[in-house]
């Protein structure tokens, strides 16, 4: 995952709203994950599919939640 982002040079990608205030966080998560999905049509292979989730964490909203 590493070399994937690294191709794509996020330190190059131009903002087109630069936000008016920089938030600060004690703690940035980056999650990233691989699923094989399976294609619809006869013939075509499955494709991997690639997510990355950056967020600031969870809150608990309830007991169970």
């Amino acid at each position: 995952m590493l070399n994937i982002v690294r191709k794509l040079q996020p330190e190059k990608i131009e903002i087109k709203e630069v936000p008016k205030v920089k938030k600060k966080v004690r703690i940035l998560y980056i999650e990233a994950d691989e699923d094989r999905v399976a294609h619809q049509e006869k013939g075509v292979r499955s494709f991997e599919q690639r997510l990355v989730f950056v967020h600031e964490g969870r809150t608990r909203i309830g007991i169970e939640r």
